[in-house]
């Protein structure tokens, strides 16, 4: 019973990672991609490897659709799913960095496009593989209210320095207008004056 109930379970989790690089050209959802961070996060290491190897198998799928999504979704699961899923991509990176001089067939309406993509997301992903810790955490740590900033926001405060500089602009801009303002009035009544005077 126990046998077949993991074999439900890693079907399922097959399936997931299906859904996610489907070879149909459209992008995959982010909800698809976030169900599958938060197994990685949340499961054994066991798992963790098995839904690994799943994402490196559809790096050698034909399609360079299925490539590229695959290649998407390691690189957007690289910061989200723990460090686990991390070091497992890392230890199979050779993958990645095979699809970097992909060179597939031209597709008959989009020609290149399809692999220079494949090429182009598997740079990035390689590029997330290695990216040093500190770089993704910081930006995590900061939270909803830092991403959303400007109109309408009202826990936006701008930083000092900017604050500084930007009120010290519109007084300039408000100065410079004003001046203009005063010498074309100035003008004005000057040549009206000399109209009137006949000069």
């Amino acid at each position: 019973m126990e046998q077949s109930r993991r074999a439900v379970e890693s079907y399922w989790r097959s399936r997931m990672v299906d859904g996610a690089t489907s070879d149909e050209d459209k992008v995959t959802p982010v909800y698809k991609l976030e169900e599958i961070c938060e197994l990685l996060r949340s499961s054994h290491v066991s798992i963790v490897k098995e839904v690994s190897e799943f994402i490196l198998k559809r790096l050698e799928h034909k399609s360079p659709i299925v490539k590229q999504k695959a290649l998407r979704v390691i690189k957007y699961a690289v910061g989200k799913s723990g460090a686990e899923f991390r070091r497992e991509m890392q230890r199979n990176s050779v993958a990645v960095r095979q699809l970097i001089h992909y060179r597939g067939q031209p597709d008959p309406l989009k020609g290149d496009a399809l692999n220079k993509a494949v090429r182009e997301t598997a740079q990035e992903a390689l590029s997330a593989l290695f990216s040093s810790d500190e770089s993704k955490a910081a930006p995590a740590e900061s939270g909803l209210g830092s991403r959303i900033q400007g109109f309408g926001n009202t826990n936006y405060e701008m930083p000092s320095e900017d604050k500084d500089s930007f009120v010290s602009k519109v007084v300039e801009i408000g100065s410079a207008f004003k001046q203009g303002l005063m010498e074309g009035m100035a003008e004005q009544r000057s040549r009206r004056k000399n109209i009137e005077t006949g000069s």
